[in-house]
């Protein structure tokens, strides 16, 4: 049976960090992309090749990164963990008073992350869905590559993006159960472009190379 087609753009927003518009490929976060008052802050590395796993409990979200990375590089990265983070607060967190000035606050303004987030958002919105962590399985995102600087405001980077958190609509099942939407664990391997906007680096877009179902990108 074919899915009705908010299903399917909601399986796009959970996996996704809302990256691109064109070649998005993610589960709308039930995976994302949610989360915790506190923001991810970021993914430091001390040494070369030295592998730095940082979690936050709230969200669910992991971030691993075993890419050499000085200042700047880690400045992008910690934007694009930030933005993650944010979305996936707003998803899991929809009454949350804050949820759409975090996502504005981590990606670009007008960007087609920002549209995609908030489109996502409203999606969960018009459905009376929810979203929620998957109590098995974690969001994470994992830093595939170096940090490119393609100037002093732009910079791109890969990712693998996995979306295991849950849509559901409250209440629709038998007897009054939790109806689940969508429930599909997503790995997306993106090629993510970050900008320096007010003094931060923010999410701008995202093209989506390869996803897959389970935890594990495909090499790009």
């Amino acid at each position: 049976m074919k899915r009705p087609a908010s299903i399917v753009v909601l399986a796009a927003v959970l996996g996704l960090a809302a990256c691109n518009g064109s070649n998005e490929g993610a589960k709308t976060p039930p995976s994302s992309d949610p989360s915790s008052v506190t923001e991810l802050d970021a993914v430091t590395t001390s040494s070369v090749d030295q592998t730095t796993t940082t979690t936050n409990e709230s969200t669910a979200t992991t971030v691993e990164s075993t890419t050499p990375v000085g200042p700047i590089e880690t400045a992008v990265v910690d934007g694009l963990i930030a933005s993650r983070d944010a979305y996936l607060y707003a998803v899991y967190n929809l009454d949350a008073a804050d949820a759409i000035d975090r996502l504005n606050s981590t990606h670009a303004a007008g960007s087609p992350s920002l549209v995609l987030a908030l489109e996502n958002v409203q999606t969960l919105v018009d459905n009376e869905w929810l979203a929620r962590p998957n109590p098995d399985v974690p969001d994470t995102v994992t830093i595939e590559s170096e940090v490119t600087l393609l100037d002093d405001t732009t910079a791109e980077l890969t990712a693998c993006i996995v979306g295991a958190g849950e849509v559901y609509a409250p209440g629709a099942g038998d007897g009054g159960a939790d109806l689940l939407v969508n429930g599909e664990i997503e790995a997306a391997l993106n090629r993510v472009t970050m900008v320096l906007e007010d003094g931060r680096w923010k999410l701008q877009s995202g093209t989506n190379i390869s996803t897959e179902a389970g935890t594990a990108c495909l090499p790009e």
